[in-house]
């Protein structure tokens, strides 16, 4: 059988994961062409991954090969664009989350598409191994019904620290232009995991803002949640003094019978005062493979050609991004304080 032939669109630094995913699938897949209008970056990519054929646009790519899918990787204020084009052609469609820029015009989009179109959100966090070793836990009951979360997404990101840089900004240059920062940006992943750990979530308070002069969009979020009667509670911010320059997250999940804790790279569960399991956590390995699980449940889908299935991936994400919208509805950032850096 041939391989599955793939047609990505962008080149920027999450293309480094997606095509590092394709590479491990082996002869299943096969990335024929990039586009991007850099061309220096393009240009790396191309060279570093062994990607066949690179173009300026994705117009003139995707008029040039031959494919059986597009992944699109690019700027969020492309992503309908993108869409758009690619299912004129017919082809299934994975796009990097956001869908779009607003939860309005994702599902303007949504509507829009013909019933067979097949579309899929890139959403990977929920397929980080230790989220599914979480939900399965909670699922065979072991620590009896969810009564609080508390989910942490701490980093000194945003702090200059003493080579004068930021190191969030270091690692993603793009965060600063982004009128919608933490929330659509970041906190996005850990809402979606939360979902597929805990079920449906109704938001009920939010409360966010901007601190550093670095970026535009707001830089410290906390959500209040409750599903099926847990409180569930989500707190981001990009200027936690103490905590390191990547980000960190920390999850608490207390039941009726135990709880299951994930503290830097430790999850355990845990029953009265006894750890009843302790696992050490190859957070690098787990996000690596968080892409990998995304992507293989899209081929799987290219593969079986069940538009059904498409469908209900993209309802289900467009509810993660109702919630990130809702959430900007409660509490739109306040202006930036006076600060020194």
């Amino acid at each position: 059988m041939r391989p599955i032939r793939i047609a990505l669109v962008g080149a920027g630094w999450v293309t480094e994961h997606h095509l590092a995913a394709y590479r491990e699938m082996g002869n299943a897949v096969a990335v024929e062409a990039i586009a991007d209008p850099d061309t220096k970056v393009l240009a790396e990519r191309a060279n570093r991954w062994g990607v066949p054929q690179k173009f300026a646009s994705e117009a003139e790519m995707l008029a040039s090969v031959d494919v059986d899918a597009v992944d699109v990787a690019n700027p969020r204020q492309h992503h309908t664009n993108s869409i758009r084009l690619a299912a004129r052609k017919g082809l299934a469609v994975i796009c990097q989350k956001p869908l779009a820029p607003t939860l309005q015009e994702a599902r303007d989009l949504v509507d829009e598409l013909a019933p067979d179109v097949r579309l899929m959100v890139h959403e990977n966090w929920r397929y980080r191994p230790h989220y599914l070793k979480m939900r399965n836990w909670i699922e065979e009951g072991r620590i009896g019904s969810v009564r609080q979360v508390l989910m942490l997404a701490r980093t000194s990101g945003m702090i200059q620290n003493s080579d004068g840089q930021f190191p969030a900004l270091q690692r993603q240059p793009m965060l600063a232009d982004l009128d919608r920062m933490l929330l659509m940006e970041v906190m996005i992943h850990h809402v979606d995991a939360l979902r597929s750990v805990l079920g449906d979530m109704t938001l009920l308070g939010a409360v966010s803002g901007t601190d550093s002069a670095v970026v535009r969009g707001e830089d410290r979020a906390s959500l209040l949640f409750s599903a099926n009667g847990a409180a569930v509670s989500v707190i981001g911010d990009f200027r936690t003094h103490g905590a390191p320059g990547g980000l960190q997250d920390e999850l608490h999940i207390q039941g009726t019978l135990g709880g299951i804790t994930l503290f830097k790279d430790q999850l355990r569960l845990l029953s009265g005062n006894r750890i009843v399991k302790e696992e050490q956590v190859d957070l690098v390995a787990d996000y690596s493979a968080s892409y990998y699980g995304m992507i293989a449940h899209f081929l799987d889908a290219v593969l079986k050609g069940d538009p059904a299935t498409f469908r209900k991936q993209v309802e289900d994400n467009l509810k993660t991004l109702e919630l990130i919208e809702q959430a900007y509805a409660f509490s739109e950032p306040q202006p930036p304080r006076p600060q020194v850096e």
